[in-house]
């Protein structure tokens, strides 16, 4: 008889047993946690300082090739701007054969994404037709942040437009 009970009994974990691995999992699960977040922050400051380019190089070739904003006006200037979540673009037109900061006509406005804004102050930079000049004439530098950390658009006065991580253009 007493084989046959041995037969019978079943096996199992211990209390302690499912403890310790529920805890193991635990903390792994909390590690990789931690690192999927701190890596988020950076990837979406990148995506959104990759569409402010594209901004920017968009107003660039429509200096470039003279594109009418507006049927039936002599284009002048293509501005990007900028403040807080906010940018865009706003195209500018003669108005009786001269160039004035207005009239304006509103091509596009944006909103940054995920959390992510500019920092300092909203700002702005125009390109004249037909090259392209840029006003101001010097480089520019936009920062977007996130929870500390910074992603930089940079708009050169040569016309090179780019975007690094960190605070300052390289």
């Amino acid at each position: 008889m007493p084989e046959k009970i041995k037969k019978n009994i079943l096996r199992a974990y211990t209390l302690i047993e499912v403890v310790a691995v529920m805890a193991i999992i635990s903390i792994v699960s909390s590690v990789i946690l931690v690192n999927v977040r701190s890596s988020r922050i950076p990837r979406e400051l990148e995506s959104n300082a990759r569409l402010v380019v594209s901004v920017f190089r968009e107003a660039q070739n429509y200096a470039l090739t003279g594109h009418q904003g507006v049927v039936g006006t002599d284009p002048c200037g293509y501005e990007v701007w900028w403040n807080g979540v906010a940018y865009g673009t706003t195209y500018h037109y003669k108005s009786g054969g001269v160039c004035n900061p207005t009239p304006t006509f509103s091509l596009a406005a944006y909103t940054l994404q995920s959390g992510v804004s500019f920092s300092g102050a909203g700002s702005s930079v125009t390109f004249a037709p037909p090259h392209a000049v840029m006003n101001p004439t010097t480089d520019v530098t936009v920062t977007l942040t996130k929870a500390g950390s910074s992603h930089v658009v940079c708009v050169r006065a040569s016309g090179l437009i780019n975007n690094n991580a960190g605070a300052a253009c390289l």
